[in-house]
């Protein structure tokens, strides 16, 4: 399975935006009513997955979102790594939301569902 992630051509997503050397082993998805990307990210400081759902579709395109997600996960367990400390993500998110013109992210908080 590592072999199939690490063989997606696509890096317009989860690894546009991190270092060169990054290797990202991901899977990406596009459909008229959704875009995806979801991974391994490997770096020096802390191996972490990163998944992105989103309901834009692949013509209302939401490949920069995705890669500014990426960057602030990448970004937030370097910082804890090197002792840092971490910053709200949800914080981080929102700045870069606000930095850029299109749609900001849903931040809605999760819910329990009822369901075990």
């Amino acid at each position: 399975m590592l072999d199939l992630l690490a063989s997606e051509t696509l890096a317009d997503r989860l690894p546009a935006l991190l270092p060169e050397e990054t290797q990202v082993a991901h899977k990406t998805a596009n459909w008229s009513n959704a875009t995806h990307d979801a991974g391994i990210v490997y770096s020096p400081a802390a191996d972490h997955l990163t998944v992105v759902l989103s309901d834009r579709g692949y013509d209302d395109y939401p490949g920069p979102t995705i890669a500014e997600l990426s960057k602030i996960a990448y970004e937030y367990y370097s910082a804890a790594s090197a002792g840092q400390g971490q910053p709200s993500a949800r914080r981080a998110v929102r700045r870069a939301a606000a930095n850029r013109e299109e749609p900001r992210p849903s931040l809605a908080p999760l819910r329990p569902t009822g369901r075990s």
